[in-house]
């Protein structure tokens, strides 16, 4: 029985690879476009009245996506702007792109491999008993602001041979290496600076899909906070390195984050 719960989780990792094979050959077709700036700004204010940010107008009124299912029990909630976050844009791919208000631990979507994705550990992790469950928490670094551009280097982000997971098979001792190297193969943090409670980051990893592989950018801001909410992040993922006024104007949307 173990063994058919941890197929289907291998399963749902297949049908993700999948689509990110087609993402891979769309990113090395994809022609090189600009984003285009502005200065006039627009504020979104929650539906409940607790907080509220800045963005470009250009990048068109966010809808929100409420994440209650994330890994511990952690909450988030998404900003999809129809104009700037994950699609097609000027004939390119764009993954992630969304601004993204989280509860709990500091979860980056992309930027960090897998284990640090909610979407894909909390797929993957479900397989696994609570107490397997509890020890990959415990030994993968819980994001700080004086860890965070150390712990985006890195190649690797857990210890796999841990006596903490000698219970692991081999084979799931595998899926976990597979899972801290989705999208994080040879890791160049071209730039990560501290700015207060904010980092800026733009990271060049290799992405790779079976035979298929390519350069991916992966960028934004990450702002980490107390109460309620401990983080604010807007992160991005496209084929072509960020501007430093992209990389600005994210950072500036983060920084306008303010409880109501």
């Amino acid at each position: 029985m173990k063994r058919g719960i941890f197929v289907v989780g291998a399963i749902v990792i297949i049908v993700f690879i999948g689509w990110a094979h087609f993402l891979a050959v769309a990113f090395a077709e994809s022609p090189s476009s600009a984003t285009v700036l502005n200065e006039k700004l627009s504020i979104y204010r929650d539906a409940q009245n607790r907080f509220e940010f800045s963005y470009p107008a250009n990048f068109g009124i966010p809808t929100s996506d409420i994440r209650s299912d994330m890994p511990g029990g952690d909450s988030g909630e998404a900003f999809f702007f129809p104009q700037f976050s994950h699609g097609f844009r000027n004939g390119k791919v764009v993954l992630e792109g969304d601004v993204v208000v989280r509860s709990g631990r500091a979860w980056v979507s992309g930027a960090l491999g897998g284990l640090y994705d909610p979407i894909l550990v909390g797929g993957f992790i479900s397989v696994f008993p609570p107490v397997l469950q509890k020890k990959l928490f415990e030994l993968a670094e819980n994001l700080t602001i004086p860890n965070f551009c150390n712990e985006l280097s890195k190649a690797e982000h857990i210890a796999i041979d841990d006596p903490a997971l000698a219970d692991l098979s081999g084979e799931r001792k595998q899926a976990v290496i597979e899972l801290d190297q989705m999208r994080n193969l040879d890791p160049k943090v071209i730039t990560c600076k501290i700015f207060g409670d904010t980092v800026v980051f733009d990271k060049q990893v290799l992405a790779r899909f079976g035979k298929f592989s390519n350069i991916q950018h992966i960028y934004g801001a990450i702002r980490f906070m107390n109460g309620l909410f401990t983080s604010v992040q807007f992160i991005r993922i496209t084929r072509e390195p960020p501007s430093e006024k992209l990389l600005e104007t994210m950072t500036k949307v983060v920084q306008s984050f303010k409880l109501l």
